[in-house]
């Protein structure tokens, strides 16, 4: 009964240091691995000749030029969109993007709440600017009542 305990243990021993061995083997694998991998990458970028550079450079320009273009042309729509919503006695004060948020900002300027009511109504029940919310409601010195609205660009 001893020998058979002791043989165990032993086996068992042996079980735990090859399953040490192999994943010390495996970890040191892996770590070669990417050493190789990473000496592979520079060794492709020092290949890079400057014109290949360049021309990286120049579709990076290009990329860049195309979003903003059609940024530019999404604005473009959402106001020509944004027109026909304006109420008689509505105007817009201001028309901005938010760049970081991707939502374009209306500010406008009504003389009675009847009509900034109608407008906001307007602005929020529009098929075409959807998700359109308000951000700011207040009176000039002059007595005119000044809005705000915030609509996400993707919404067209």
């Amino acid at each position: 009964m001893d020998n058979v305990v002791l043989y165990a243990v032993f086996l068992l021993l042996v079980i735990f240091a090859a399953y040490g061995g192999i994943m010390t083997y495996t970890e040191y694998a892996y770590t070669r691995e990417i050493v190789k991998t990473k000496e592979a990458i520079r060794s492709q970028e020092s290949k890079l000749s400057s014109e290949e550079a360049n021309k990286i450079y120049d579709l990076s320009l290009r990329l860049n030029e195309a979003s903003t273009i059609e940024r530019t042309v999404k604005m473009n729509e959402m106001l020509s969109n944004v027109e026909p919503l304006i109420v008689g006695g509505s105007w817009l004060t201001s028309f901005g993007y938010d760049r970081e948020n991707n939502f374009i900002t209306l500010k406008g300027a009504v003389n009675s709440l009847d009509i900034l009511a109608k407008q906001l109504y307007n602005f929020r029940t529009s098929s075409v600017l959807l998700g359109s919310k308000v951000e700011s409601l207040g009176v000039d010195t002059n007595g005119k009542h000044m809005f705000g609205v915030q609509i996400p660009v993707s919404a067209q």
